[in-house]
């Protein structure tokens, strides 16, 4: 027993020496995307189309630690936030009108943690450019809730689509560090040019009326879908194309 209460004060005594020393670093990203595309007559859409309005909010907490000059390896939470509305319509060249036969509301809540690993090519300066390499897993939920109407009768249907999902995700995000002093800095995460790898699985799930009109009197899996894609960031990643960043290193 007194063997097992040294051995533990040795551990607490090394761990405590060793984050002494250490360089900590602690941060949180911000980001804030907006679109709000109001119908008025003289403008004219596209046919057959969708007009989205809302926004996108996400903020990132993530500590690191500094390993070297060059490398910085740590762990990162993320919450993001969607909330959109969209206007579905078509235009009727004998009216010249656009009418609309459907307005979702979609709102879309996910929680994600990643490990990322940085690592700085180039400085001038207070400036640094850099690349982070992440690896992260998401979950989230909500729903689509429709309103439609009947092209025969104009009848209102009102629709509610329940979501789970989940992501896993691979990304290699160019990052420009701006040093104002030797504890207080600035990040720019370029997005648009990210590489990213995403692995997605959403289960969909109806409840009330369908967008055919049909009742459902219990939630019923509407349906399941598996995507995998390879692509850029300003295509692939649902975000702001530039994620400012403020860290703060011990």
């Amino acid at each position: 027993m007194v063997l097992l209460r040294r051995l533990f004060g040795i551990i607490l005594l090394m761990f405590f020496a060793l984050t002494a020393s250490a360089q900590w670093t602690l941060s949180a990203d911000l980001s804030y995307s907006s679109s709000n595309y109001n119908y008025t007559r003289g403008s004219i859409p596209a046919f057959n189309s969708e007009l989205p309005k809302g926004h996108t909010f996400a903020v990132s907490p993530r500590v690191g630690y500094v390993l070297s000059d060059i490398y910085e390896a740590g762990l990162q939470l993320s919450y993001v936030t969607d909330d959109y509305e969209y206007t579905h319509g078509y235009y009727v060249d004998d009216k010249r009108e656009w009418l609309v036969d459907a307005v979702t509301d979609k709102s879309f809540i996910t929680f994600g943690a990643s490990a990322y690993l940085r690592a700085t090519c180039c400085r001038h300066g207070a400036l640094s450019a850099c690349f982070e390499f992440v690896a992260g897993y998401a979950f989230g939920y909500g729903g689509d809730y429709v309103t439609s109407y009947s092209a025969s009768n104009g009848r209102e249907i009102n629709s509610r689509y329940d979501k789970r999902g989940s992501q896993f995700s691979f990304q290699v995000v160019p990052v420009l560090n701006y040093a104002f002093n030797a504890h207080i800095s600035l990040d720019a995460y370029i997005n648009a040019l990210s590489l990213c790898y995403l692995r997605n699985a959403t289960t969909t799930f109806c409840n009330g009326i369908d967008m055919d009109g049909y009742d459902i009197p219990d939630p019923q899996v509407y349906d399941k879908t598996v995507t995998s894609q390879f692509d850029l960031g300003l295509h692939a990643l649902n975000t702001s194309l530039v994620t400012l960043g403020i860290g703060y290193q011990f």
